[in-house]
């Protein structure tokens, strides 16, 4: 969680390279990003901080931006304003269509994230595995 104010919005931000680092991957690593949006421009202002050295320096401790996210591993099927999510089943839509999404494509990892009221950010990463 973050503080609200000024970053209601952004703790997945804070919470993806946390995230990243606990798996041992990068930005370059994951094939699909599922991305919830409260708001349409939640999810452009959480790529654009992802890309910010200020962001990183001033939020993350860091002095390398997290990096950039290709825009066409986002929202594969459209984000939650585009299907829907019944309130307080948000995290079941993300893990349900990253789940198939990965066996549909092959790919291999999946990058989920949620951002809440009060300034929550979660993420989580889905790995496929060949049986």
């Amino acid at each position: 969680a973050v503080e609200p104010y000024p970053q209601l919005l952004l703790a997945p931000a804070v919470a993806i390279p946390k995230c990243l680092e606990k798996a041992g991957l990068s930005l370059d690593d994951i094939d699909i990003f599922e991305i919830h949006e409260a708001f349409a421009a939640q999810v452009l202002a959480t790529l654009k901080v992802l890309e910010s050295k200020e962001f990183a320096r001033a939020f993350l401790g860091r002095d390398t931006p997290v990096g950039s996210v290709p825009l066409e591993k986002v929202n594969l099927n459209g984000g939650s304003i585009a299907i829907g999510h019944p309130f307080a089943a948000t995290g079941g839509r993300l893990v349900t269509t990253a789940a198939n999404l990965l066996r549909k494509t092959g790919k291999r990892y999946a990058l989920l994230s949620i951002c809440a009221a009060g300034g929550i950010g979660g993420v989580m990463i889905l790995e496929r595995r060949e049986n």
